[in-house]
């Protein structure tokens, strides 16, 4: 083997492309053990964004369900011409 075809064999041999998907917001806990190994508490960290994340998800559902049930209530009351912005 010529030494420029040994080289691109040990270039070659040398890249690696890796890639790991995963569903919901949350590895896999053999991946969440290895974010501990590179990052000082990793995983800690990751469960700790998606429970924040989580609480984002319900404030904001419940926002919109409340001025939902505020806006029925005056449609109610009101009736639903007095609100809109046609005429």
């Amino acid at each position: 083997m010529s030494r420029s075809t040994k080289q691109n064999k040990q270039q070659n041999d040398s890249n690696h492309i890796v890639s790991a998907q995963w569903q919901g917001p949350l590895p896999p806990p053999s991946t969440l053990r290895e974010f501990d190994d590179i990052i000082q508490n990793g995983a800690e960290r990751i469960m700790r964004m998606a429970e924040i994340e989580q609480q984002h998800r319900h404030d904001s559902e419940k926002k919109l369900i409340e001025q939902a049930r505020q806006d029925f209530s005056r449609k109610l009351k009101w009736g639903p011409s007095d609100f809109s912005s046609e005429k």
